[in-house]
């Protein structure tokens, strides 16, 4: 199976996410559930009101810790 990111979905929206986080599965995964480094609050929601700077920072944190 091909995993694709639409471009009329919100991450889809935000190339700047995705390019924090190079594995679209994994992205799409932190993107719909809680993160620790938001405190618990789901980075899609964030997007949803605009806080593209927060969520961007967060996934290149996930990023990096991922790979340490």
């Amino acid at each position: 199976m091909c995993f694709r990111w639409r471009s009329s979905s919100m991450a889809g929206r935000h190339p700047e996410v995705l390019s924090a986080m190079p594995n679209p599965r994994r992205a799409w995964h932190w993107l719909i559930g809680p993160a620790a480094v938001l405190d618990g609050r789901i980075p899609i929601e964030l997007l949803k009101q605009d806080l593209v700077a927060d969520v961007v920072v967060a996934a290149q944190h996930e990023a990096r810790m991922k790979l340490a």
